[in-house]
């Protein structure tokens, strides 16, 4: 029984000495080789045991440490010591016991051999550890029971491994400048084996700037509020930052406005040994704001791919509304967003200057290489905030409109006719779609539009619009108006004539009155045109009529006819609207005309008012051969084709008749003559 008791004392005691996990930060024993206290009971035979091992790693134990026992009310002094061996393992013998478990009786904190009552338990001894890659530590107190058999005790030291590396870490590389925003920067600590440290060790931070960057001693740099602070404004330093769970924080920021563009270190250090430290760059970006929108044009057509400019306008000390800088972006190109720009970091504050408002412009190129500008209105940019400005790129409106007809004189009974209506600016084509125009006429009986008479322009700047011609005979007037804006019309109009119609006919001969074939023949609307000349006794005026357009009716220009199908040289033109032409002639580069008017004269037609020549009216057909005066035609030599001849058969011998005598042609012609001698005598006598 008492055996029993007696070993699960010993247990106690045993459980009793192992190692608590408290850092110790205490250098090696001053005072070795001193006697241990009075054995107990006159016990001289203790040993302790254990193993040296870091917090990290209890498995595996330190080898070669240094290991002492050691006074566990003054750890200087020093009773033995030893090494520990590859695992980490150590030994003492012939260790004085300390206390009684039985008598309940020992030495106490004083030294005092007392009762259990008086604190006389024995706890007397330390087992110290020291390694130089990992620190030092302590086991708990301890002491040796004079009744326990064996008279051993199992304690073990666990070295709080100290900061050998530092990592710094930040939540973001970057703070805001604008004196409010800041980041978390923690220091993960390590030790030699790579393994988080333990609570408790004193971690310090500090701010450089971010021009030193080589670690002397802290404090080193010149450093100002503007290069950021710790923890709160105008804060350099943040001292004894105990780890926890193998780190130390820290708030880094309250970096000022204008700021924006710098940076600074971040410093932290372990505080018993500066030499172990780390360093983080902190960037300072300048408070920005986003500006959105599209470019359109006076159309609302988006522009893609064109250049929009940002104008950032502000001021500093010394200067208001000043354009600080630009920026430049490329309108997207890619459908549903043409037209579409994003500025995003527009920097608010730089150095000095704040920005307070900016707009946006934009040129592009358009038809007949024209360049159109236009800009936005200007708006006040806030920090976070994104602005809308759309640029409407100025087209400048038409200036005029002219219409034509596509034929100016039409058949009565029908026929149509298209009048085009085309915008014009600075003298060229507006070439704009989507504009409208509307179309009227003053005299429905010759011609009529469409019930809906109005179109909006293509991509040329034109509208057209149909007008057909009614069975009467005579002109009408057809006007196109475009409304640019309120109280600003184009307008212009146009003349059509309707009229009859007839045949022109006729040869075309050479100088001899020989018809040429294969002569290019056309038939031509003309004007009269007048030119005034200056000579030695004044000035003189010389008219004439001039070729203006080729008549759009078919088979218009033609040959004239090469003989299979009519005679030589003849040509033909149906279905001729009554008017005055010039038609005319070319053969091998020779030339020649006729002026007709088919029909009345049509003295009001503004091309013909001036003319001093009025060829006679003509109705129905009109015949007008074209003799060409310098130009002689020389019909082709004809070579015979060749025949093919028949094969000659083989001659088959027959019997050969005897000819009988026939007249020669001789006898023929001399007996014709002598019946016609006969013949006349016979009517003279009658």
């Amino acid at each position: 029984m008492k055996n029993t008791i007696k070993a699960a004392l010993a247990v106690l005691v045993i459980m009793s000495v192992m190692a608590v996990m408290l850092p110790a930060f205490a250098d090696k024993p001053t005072y070795r080789d001193l006697d241990y206290p009075p054995a107990i009971d006159n016990v001289t035979k203790g040993s302790v045991t254990g193993t040296v091992s870091t917090a990290g790693n209890a498995t595996n134990g330190i080898a070669n440490a240094y290991i002492a026992i050691v006074n566990a009310s003054n750890t200087s002094q020093e009773y033995y010591n030893t090494t520990s061996n590859e695992y980490g393992r150590y030994a003492f013998t012939g260790v004085n016991a300390t206390f009684n478990s039985v008598k309940r009786y020992g030495y106490n904190s004083a030294g005092e051999n007392t009762t259990y009552a008086n604190g006389g338990t024995g706890e007397v001894y330390r087992i110290y550890a020291y390694a130089e890659k990992y620190g030092e530590g302590y086991s708990n107190p301890f002491g040796i029971d004079s009744a326990a058999t064996p008279c051993a005790v199992e304690t073990s030291v666990v070295i709080f491994t100290k900061p050998a590396r530092i990592e710094l870490r930040a939540e973001k590389t970057s703070v805001l400048a604008n004196g409010e925003d800041k980041v978390k920067i923690t220091a993960y600590v390590y030790d030699t084996l790579g393994n988080p440290v333990a609570d408790g060790y004193p971690i310090n931070f500090t701010v450089g700037n971010a021009t030193n960057n080589t670690w002397n001693t802290p404090g080193f740099s010149t450093w100002t509020y503007k290069n950021g602070s710790l923890n709160a404004n105008d804060t350099r330093d943040v001292n004894n930052v105990a780890t926890n769970d193998g780190s130390a924080s820290v708030q880094f920021g309250w970096v000022p406005r204008g700021m924006g563009g710098y940076n600074s270190t971040v410093w932290a250090y372990y505080a018993d040994n500066p030499n172990i430290n780390a360093s983080i760059r902190i960037y300072f970006t300048s408070p920005t704001a986003s500006w959105s929108g599209y470019v359109v044009d006076s159309f609302g057509r988006a522009y893609g791919g064109i250049t929009v400019t940002l104008h950032a306008i502000g001021h500093n000390s010394t200067v208001e509304n000043y354009e600080f800088y630009t920026m430049d972006r490329t309108t997207s190109q890619s459908l549903p967003f043409t037209g579409l720009f994003v500025f995003d970091d527009i920097v608010l504050q730089y150095d000095d200057f704040v920005i307070d408002y900016g707009y946006v412009s934009a040129n592009a190129t358009i038809t007949d290489n024209r360049t159109v500008g236009g800009q936005s209105d200007a708006y006040k940019m806030n920090e976070t905030r994104t602005s809308v400005g759309v640029i409407v790129l100025h087209i400048p409106p038409p200036d005029a409109i002219k219409l034509t007809a596509e034929k100016d004189t039409i058949l009565v009974g029908g026929q149509d006719d298209w009048i085009i209506a085309q915008l014009y600016l600075d003298g060229l084509p507006y070439k704009r779609s989507g504009i409208d125009v509307t179309f009227s006429s003053d005299n429905d009986t010759v011609a009529t539009l469409p019930k809906v008479k109005t179109n909006v322009t293509d991509d040329n700047g034109q509208a057209w619009i149909l007008l057909t011609s009614n069975k009467t005979r005579g002109k009408v007037n057809v006007t196109g108006t475009a409304q640019i804006m309120f109280g600003h019309n184009l307008t212009d109009t146009t003349t059509v004539r309707v009229v009859g119609w007839g045949t022109v006919s006729g040869m075309v001969t050479d100088q001899n009155k020989n018809g040429v074939p294969n002569a290019n023949v056309t038939l031509w609307n003309v004007k009269w045109n007048t030119t005034t000349y200056t000579g030695s006794d004044g000035d003189y005026t010389v008219g004439g009529w001039e070729n203006t357009k080729i008549v759009k009716i078919p088979e218009n220009p033609q040959l004239s006819n090469d003989g299979r199908t009519a005679a030589i040289g003849t040509y033909t033109y149906f279905r001729v609207p009554e008017d005055v032409y010039n038609v005319t002639a070319e053969k091998d580069g020779h030339v020649y005309y006729a002026v007709f008017c088919l029909g009345s004269w049509p003295g009001d037609v503004e091309a013909y008012k001036d003319a001093t020549e009025i060829p006679p009216s003509e109705f129905g057909t009109a015949t007008h051969n074209i003799a060409i005066p310098d130009y002689v035609y020389i019909s082709p030599v004809t070579s015979p084709s060749p025949t093919a001849s028949a094969p000659t058969p083989t001659p088959t011998p027959t019997p050969t008749p005897t000819p009988t005598p026939t007249p020669g042609f001789e006898a023929v012609f001399a007996l014709a003559g002598l019946l016609g001698v006969a013949y006349l005598i016979a009517r003279k006598e009658n």
